[in-house]
């Protein structure tokens, strides 16, 4: 962990090794965050805008927070393009004292716990799942038996 905040905490139980990396990445790009409206709207000023594409060099952007910070949304649209919160909602989120990301915007393909949605014909691969007589246990324990065996034939 860069920062070790109680978002990013959360984020490191939540989100696969990868999709925690990005968020590490999009957590402290640097904003300042002015309150328009106590607890329901904010500005967030962006820092160093050249460091981004130029169809997003905007300096400003507005981010709304609704039912109670059950969901939060940001007009750069990059939760709903990628499935990951933007800076600027997160930095919403720290100047309001978040300690978890909100469940509404943790996309499950997303968690480490995406294996628990498979689809009929794979649920004997589900993590909690997978028993001695399963295909793929039994898979790789022939396969480590043979790479044993064709050790034992170089030798």
């Amino acid at each position: 962990m860069k920062v070790n905040t109680l978002l990013q905490q959360h984020a490191s139980t939540v989100y696969t090794r990868a999709m925690f990396e990005k968020f590490g990445e999009v957590l402290y790009e640097g904003a300042l965050v002015e309150e328009v409206e106590k607890g329901v709207k904010y500005l967030v000023h962006q820092y160093h805008p050249e460091r981004h594409d130029k169809w997003c060099w905007v300096l400003l952007y507005a981010a709304a927070v609704m039912d109670k910070g059950a969901e939060v949304s940001c007009e750069c649209g990059n939760f709903e393009h990628m499935g990951l919160l933007c800076c600027h909602v997160l930095k919403v989120l720290d100047f309001m004292g978040f300690t978890k990301i909100p469940a509404k915007h943790i996309m499950k393909r997303c968690t480490k716990d995406v294996r628990d949605v498979l689809p009929e014909h794979l649920t004997h691969l589900q993590r909690d799942q997978i028993s001695v007589n399963s295909i793929t246990f039994r898979h790789s324990d022939l396969y480590k038996h043979a790479m044993e065996v064709v050790r034992l034939g170089d030798a």
